[in-house]
């Protein structure tokens, strides 16, 4: 679920030959489809064309939204050469609902209420994957029955480059719902299942001949098509990372920062560190990506399908306490500390950093905005602080713990007792809770004037990157911003401020 043609084929001979099951009688053949309109959350009917076709795809568009010929084929032929193979290769293979050996892409002006800032890119929809009931008043009545994907055209047909990393983002999630949830029934948690199709943009940035030149100026972030990197490090203090700087990451998708806290980039937090989390993996890995496709097969679908498996193969530096196996909840502990000190800590070649995988000087030491401390950290959250002095930290909870940073980006040992006095110049404070629902718990942080945040970006020894911008529109996932409008309550968040 997220976000982003070539090739001249005679698409003439080659529709007129290939896209020959629809219902016309003559010319272009049609079918008709159910989509959902993303801002009431009702079903509609709406009648596409079939205007490519090739070995491994059927590219449908909606008749309303006047998509040429010729840029349908542009998909079909891009979908073939450089996400199919790198796709399935990376991460598995495809639940063929319909039999026919393809993947549907309808291309729509998905209905999202967008205005110009973030839209519904694309989405991969578990409906279709149901057998189709006769029954009106039940959901598998508008069920399509077929494995295919929605793109959307308005504004999406306006940068292919993100277009094509939506097509991989997404068949990554088909590809995961036919290992899983097809396989079992039991769905994978939304950060495993969102990191495995921001890894996808990356194998597809990787296999594009242009992964990154729509969104940066004068250096190349190969996989990286999407930007995630530009939201994390926010060169252009445009307050993209307003909510990681306060905590927010992936680990508890659509919680409070994406609805309360900071609604319109809140969302960009959680792909932006789950896309460098998945890096990291990948960094460590003995496999590499093949890390990823266990990821996808593993017998478990939350924080232990991650760390049962960087137990295996983090073989060079493997994290600190983690045991063979991986799967107590202090092994989540061991792998999350190792990732967020190799944010900051960024070793050119150890736990702490990306061994070459993403280029450090991108990747900014970010510090807090807050005011007041304690903070509440949800599951998974943290901060890094500036210390001006030792300081006394405060023990409130099992699951909050911190990490004192010396001036050279040594790390300390993790604060184990109460009411420690810690030494170092920076601090980092997080909560490895496991559980995904679980309430806020708080932590102490530091460096809480308003002076600090001219100074929230430090990038020491890094340098040399030339950054661009964000588009305006900015692509997020149909089933985030589902989740948004449903009014689901959101895992427990603490006002944000001290006890």
């Amino acid at each position: 679920m997220k976000k982003t043609l070539f090739f001249a084929v005679p698409a003439l001979v080659l529709l007129l030959a290939a896209c020959n099951n629809g219902n016309s009688g003559g010319g272009t053949p049609s079918r008709d489809f159910y989509a959902v309109n993303n801002v009431n959350l009702e079903y509609y009917k709406l009648t596409a064309d079939c205007l490519a076709e090739n070995d491994y795809c059927m590219v449908y568009a909606d008749q309303k939204a006047n998509v040429d010929s010729a840029v349908a084929q542009n998909i079909a032929d891009v979908y073939e050469s450089r996400i199919h193979g790198p796709i399935t290769d990376t991460f598995g293979g495809i639940m063929d609902m319909d039999e026919n050996g393809k993947v549907i892409f309808l291309l729509l002006d998905i209905l999202d209420g967008s205005t110009g800032g973030g839209y519904i890119a694309g989405y991969f929809y578990s409906l279709d994957m149901m057998k189709k009931s006769e029954d009106p008043s039940t959901q598998a009545y508008y069920s399509n029955e077929a494995d295919m994907l929605y793109i959307d055209t308005n504004p999406g047909l306006q940068s292919m480059g993100s277009l094509f990393s939506t097509m991989a983002h997404e068949l990554q999630h088909l590809i995961n719902y036919s290992a899983t949830t097809a396989r079992d029934g039991r769905e994978p948690d939304v950060w495993i299942n969102e990191g495995l199709s921001t890894a996808a943009e990356f194998i597809y940035g990787r296999n594009s001949s242009r992964p990154n030149e729509i969104y940066l100026s004068g250096t190349s972030i190969t996989g990286d098509p999407n930007g995630r990197l530009i939201v994390y490090s926010d060169p252009n203090s445009k307050n993209y990372n307003y909510s990681i700087r306060n905590g927010n990451n992936f680990y508890v998708w659509n919680g409070w920062w994406e609805r309360e806290g900071d609604p319109d980039y809140g969302d960009l937090g959680d792909y932006a560190t789950v896309y460098l989390f998945f890096q990291w993996l990948r960094a460590h890995a003995s496999n590499g990506t093949g890390i990823y496709k266990e990821i996808v097969n593993s017998s478990y679908r939350d924080y232990r399908a991650v760390t049962s498996i960087v137990s295996q193969r983090f073989t060079t530096y493997p994290p600190p306490g983690l045991l063979t196996g991986g799967i107590r909840p202090e092994d989540w502990d061991s792998v999350l500390r190792s990732w967020l000190l190799a944010n900051f800590i960024k070793q050119d070649a150890g736990l702490y950093g990306y061994n070459g995988a993403v280029e450090h000087s991108l990747i900014y030491r970010i510090f807090h905005d807050p005011m007041e401390s304690p903070w509440s950290f949800a599951p998974g959250e943290a901060i890094y602080s500036q210390l001006d002095s030792d300081e006394l930290v405060t023990i409130y909870s099992d699951h909050v713990k911190y990490v004192p940073i010396a001036g050279d980006f040594t790390p300390g040992d993790v604060v184990q007792s109460d009411t420690t006095t810690v030494t170092g110049k920076y601090l980092l404070t997080y909560n490895w809770n496991t559980t995904i629902a679980s309430d806020d718990e708080f932590g102490d942080v530091f460096n809480l004037s308003a002076g600090l945040l001219a100074n929230r970006l430090l990038n020491e020894g890094g340098g040399g990157a030339s950054w661009g911008y964000l588009p305006g529109n900015y692509p997020v996932d149909r089933d985030t911003m589902a989740r948004l409008r449903e009014g689901k309550k959101p895992a427990g968040r603490l006002s944000k401020h001290a006890r």
